[in-house]
């Protein structure tokens, strides 16, 4: 959830009140943003699940595509970065 918010700037459950964002949580009714890359839909869509079981474990969703490709950037805007004296 953290991620999609992230990158959308908003909460991936809306409604009008508190009791329909509850529906729309508990139906897993979301909206995937249109500047958001296949990727980064895979990984959402991949988590945005009910049931627990069938979600991925953690290791597996360290090891996404979405995840890699950002965590390589980050690395190399670091090193970019790095200070030396």
């Amino acid at each position: 959830m953290l991620a999609y918010e992230l990158c959308h700037g908003n909460p991936p459950f809306n409604g009008k009140d508190q009791t329909s964002k509850k529906n729309n949580i508990k139906k897993i009714k979301y909206k995937i943003p249109e500047h958001f890359s296949d990727d980064l839909e895979n990984f959402v869509s991949s988590i945005f699940v009910s049931e627990e079981e069938k979600r991925p474990p953690m290791e597996e969703l360290l090891r996404h595509p979405w995840i890699q490709k950002n965590v390589r950037k980050y690395e190399d805007e670091l090193e970019e970065d790095k200070v030396t004296f």
